[in-house]
């Protein structure tokens, strides 16, 4: 990520409508999709932010 605080305006965000501790579950960051290859339902999700250029998805 480029910005450094961008990591702990996602986590403001989330402890916000209180669901920091979810975040490691259920927080897909599209840089990281290859690590996601086993599992199709998420890499999907993972390529298509990529085509908005979003840069994580939470599901």
């Amino acid at each position: 990520m480029g910005n450094p605080y961008e990591n702990d305006i996602i986590d403001q965000g989330l402890s916000e409508l209180g669901l920091a501790s979810e975040r490691d579950l259920l927080l897909f960051f599209t840089k990281e999709k290859e690590k996601y290859s086993s599992l199709p339902e998420v890499w999907f999700q993972l390529e298509k932010a990529q085509l908005y250029k979003a840069g994580a998805v939470f599901f």
